[in-house]
């Protein structure tokens, strides 16, 4: 049997939504119990929608939304502005990250996931 992995990772451009959705749900079913699963995404909809479904789930705790936005800028002798050029450098997305605390059979994961918080019922 698989062991599994301790943290899932996935980055995704403009164009590749859904097939980051395709393997965040692969991926999850070998996500172990207080592992991390940390999802980068360019459009809040989809990344939304997954979070709603982790909340609802049970299965997550530390559910959470960031939003990134960094833009370069010019800093000078008593001005300092937003580079104005097309050529200016910004990033902008959403992460969302949680962490898996229950196993495929509702299996308490205490023992094997020291730190992990349960759920309460």
């Amino acid at each position: 049997k698989a062991q599994g992995v301790n943290s899932l990772v996935i980055v995704t451009g403009d164009e590749e939504s859904q097939l980051a959705l395709e393997v965040l749900e692969v991926g999850l079913k070998h996500l172990r119990p207080g592992g991390r699963v940390v999802v980068y995404g360019q459009n809040l909809q989809p990344l939304a929608a997954k979070q709603g479904e982790f909340r609802t789930s049970g299965d997550f705790v530390e559910v959470r939304m960031h939003q990134l936005f960094t833009r370069e800028y010019q800093v000078l002798p008593m001005r300092t502005h937003p580079v104005m050029t097309a050529e200016a450098m910004l990033v902008e997305g959403f992460i969302l990250s949680a962490t898996k605390v229950q196993g495929e059979a509702g299996e308490d994961v205490s023992a094997e996931a020291p730190g992990a918080k349960r759920r309460r019922r």
